[in-house]
């Protein structure tokens, strides 16, 4: 409504309430104008309040202003509700929340049901399937019509038309992504996604033509908006772990007789070049330039030393940082198929692993003794290498280990449901 009508209108209800203001005004006469000036600056000094009392004749300006304030906040009320209305609909119906006809109010009802958790995170909508959990996640936003907080939809960053929706309790293949190997990587790639990151998933191996090489890259790339790219891998931890097993290498094993030889003798071939002083990387290097290792990858196959950046490597073959979806060990030692890497399972905490950082804090020795261990996912050429590393440790003052749940809150949406409620507000 505009302001002449809201003029005419406020003297025409103020007549009709018997205060006999006067009759309409000419909207083109000086007190008309007066009027005008008045409700573009309500805030007028008094004494133009008298002067256009005098000009306005028998007009109660002080009573049409008083009448037309009422008028305005209920006009602007209207067009805010209806701005909100048609701005709000929408959101509500992408998160199915108006399904069988509920109201708007019966949706916000809905919303208003889940909590909070903490760094201002709703907790997400959660639905309770035949075979398995569906989460529908969300993301708080400030209206701007009536400035409040409210529940809105987090959308998909691989799809921005689609409500990102994360599933538990299925693998991979029933999620709709079998090329996933393991399900704790889809655990991961959720908590990118959660990340607001543009995530790629990457084949496990493939052939890379123009370097004539079988690649093995990590699980997952990102690329931030200034096209800088990050490998990340994904891999399962144990939640409230003190000491973190890093994984250096993944190919390592000395020849016996032409064959690979077993852990043991391997372990001894190891401990034999620490001996003298060597770090585990110095020690794989020294047997690879002697020749005495079965795999021809051993100083390139590995977690951490993929990461280490002052290892020249080609970006296809490089890791950056790796996330752990941690749970506890009676999760993780659970009948095979209800293990996390076989389905997807919502983890206590979130480890994200800086795999630079790390190969320089076990260079400065702040990691535990290496070990070498079983790969059940190598190639046959060789064996694992793990070195502990403290939770805790740091290097140049920076943290080698940080909390996602901490550094990105909205992964607090993907914790199994004892550790979201902890996290409640």
């Amino acid at each position: 409504m505009n302001r002449f009508k809201l003029v005419d209108a406020g003297l025409q209800r103020l007549n009709n309430q018997g205060k006999n203001v006067g009759s309409p005004i000419d909207l083109e006469s000086q007190q008309g104008d007066l009027l005008l000036k008045l409700l573009d600056d309500p805030n007028k000094a008094d004494y133009q309040l008298v002067e256009a009392s005098r000009m306005a004749g028998d007009v109660d300006i002080s009573g049409l202003l008083a009448s037309l304030e009422g008028d305005v906040a209920l006009e602007k009320a209207l067009a805010d509700a209806e701005v909100y209305i048609d701005n709000r609909a929408p959101d509500l119906q992408k998160l199915g929340l108006t399904k069988g006809g509920k109201s708007l109010g019966e949706a916000e009802e809905r919303l208003l049901e889940n909590g909070q958790m903490r760094g201002n995170v709703p907790m997400p909508m959660i639905e309770q399937l035949p075979s398995r959990e569906r989460r529908t996640h969300l993301q708080n936003e400030i209206n701007p019509v009536t400035g409040e907080i409210e529940k809105v939809a987090f959308m998909d960053p691989m799809n921005r038309d689609k409500v990102m929706r994360s599933e538990f309790g299925v693998t991979p293949t029933q999620a709709g992504r079998p090329e996933i190997m393991q399900a704790d990587e889809l655990a991961s790639e959720y908590a990118l996604k959660l990340m607001h990151k543009n995530v790629q998933n990457m084949p496990h191996k493939r052939w890379n033509e123009q370097r004539k090489v079988t690649e093995h890259p990590a699980d997952f790339v990102v690329i931030n908006q200034n096209g800088i790219r990050r490998n990340v891998d994904g891999e399962q931890g144990t939640a409230g772990a003190t000491i973190i097993p890093m994984q250096t290498h993944t190919e390592v094993a000395g020849l016996s007789n032409g064959s690979v030889a077993d852990i043991g003798a391997t372990q001894r071939m190891i401990d034999a070049e620490l001996a003298s002083g060597s770090n585990i990387f110095e020690a794989v290097d020294n047997l690879a330039a002697r020749n005495v290792l079965a795999s021809p990858l051993a100083t390139l196959s590995g977690k951490v030393i993929r990461g280490d950046s002052s290892r020249p490597m080609h970006l296809n073959d490089r890791y950056h940082d790796l996330i752990k979806p941690e749970y506890p060990d009676s999760v993780r030692n659970a009948e095979i198929g209800q293990q996390p890497r076989n389905m997807v399972i919502a983890p206590d905490s979130f480890t994200n692993v800086n795999l630079d950082l790390a190969a320089q804090a076990i260079k400065e020795g702040q990691g535990s003794h290496p070990r070498v261990g079983r790969n059940a996912m190598g190639s046959g050429k060789g064996h694992k290498i793990n070195v502990g590393v403290p939770r805790m440790a740091q290097v140049g003052g920076q943290n080698v280990f940080t909390d996602l749940t901490v550094s990105n809150p909205m992964v607090q949406q993907l914790l199994s449901h004892s550790e979201m409620k902890k996290r409640g507000v």
